[in-house]
């Protein structure tokens, strides 16, 4: 009898002791991420605003996931980081409803709306060339970010009444609807928008497809280098668009469905918070290495010392010869 408690008290304090590492190495990881997703969103957003000519409606749309990204950074570094390591919520629980709804779930919502304007806007950029070139007294990118964004926080401050909110559970490690019929159908319809959404924009990418491919088979008249030139920018353009579209279906199918394959906390952890933050931060890696303009001054004056180093060893090359 007394070797059966001991053996239990010593189960239970391995299980404490393992929850416990797992807490902190969770909380380290949430935090070295979403620095790092701060930095890379604000590296982009900067690169935008400092931009020496007018920045178009695509990179417009940049700018807007660079918030919205930053604001998901934000919500892990300033709640999600501090619960975990103090293993308590250290401010009242409608404190924690404001960080998913607002912080979580309304800058979420709009990576997909993000990504439909870009479809759209990419759409017109190749169907309705004249009509996209037009001056507009105000963007059309900036209005419809402008109103997505006013949609988000409508739809999202629903959920702000007690019982009926998105929230981070320390014991889980992981962001989850309160347990509430409320809360679950909120979630459930937040579900269903974010994959008619991404419906939409892959609707819109697959024509954009198919224009790109019989551009490059058709024959233009301009000037082949411009035209090779325009065809690599609207490609690229594309591709950035399709790889950011994919991280927010990736990640809503790890929330919404994987995550609930196991109720193991390190399981919830990585397919819940851990791919809820980590989308963010590529989707802010994935703007930087698509567009050279936007990365950080000290990657552009390493890449500038690669550069001249590459060229004088061509140099010395050429005159040893």
């Amino acid at each position: 009898m007394n070797n059966t408690t001991t053996m239990s008290s010593t189960e239970v304090h391995a299980e404490n002791g393992g929850s416990e590492m797992l807490r902190v190495v969770a909380a380290t990881i949430m935090f070295v991420l979403s620095v790092f997703g701060i930095f890379l969103n604000s590296s982009v957003f900067y690169g935008l605003v400092t931009q020496s000519s007018k920045i178009g409606g695509f990179f417009t749309l940049c700018g807007s996931k660079t918030i919205s990204n930053n604001m998901i950074c934000l919500t892990f570094l300033l709640w999600a980081v501090p619960c975990t390591s103090l293993n308590s919520y250290f401010l009242p629980h409608q404190v924690n409803i404001i960080f998913g709804q607002l912080g979580g779930w309304a800058p979420y919502i709009m990576g997909p709306f993000t990504q439909l304007c870009m479809a759209i806007n990419r759409f017109c950029a190749l169907f309705f060339t004249h009509l996209y070139s037009r001056s507009y007294p105000i963007p059309m990118s900036l209005t419809g970010v402008l109103i997505f964004w006013t949609i988000s926080f409508i739809i999202t401050s629903l959920g702000l009444p007690p019982g009926c909110g998105f929230i981070y559970v320390i014991s889980r490690l992981a962001w989850e609807p309160e347990e509430s019929e409320c809360a679950v159908n909120f979630a459930i319809g937040f579900f269903h928008l974010v994959v008619a959404t991404s419906v939409f924009a892959n609707i819109f990418n697959t024509s954009i497809a198919l224009k790109l491919i019989a551009m490059a088979a058709g024959a233009t008249g301009i000037d082949e280098s411009i035209s090779v030139q325009r065809r690599k920018r609207r490609t690229r353009m594309y591709i950035q668009s399709v790889t950011q579209d994919c991280l927010h279906v990736m990640d809503t199918i790890n929330c919404s469905i994987i995550s609930h394959f196991s109720d193991a906390v390190w399981y919830r952890f990585v397919f819940s918070s851990l791919s809820f933050l980590g989308i963010h931060v590529f989707d802010g890696l994935i703007m930087i290495l698509f567009n050279k303009q936007l990365r950080p001054v000290c990657f552009q004056q390493k890449e500038t010392k690669i550069s001249h180093l590459n060229y004088s060893v061509r140099v010395s090359t050429a005159v040893s010869n």
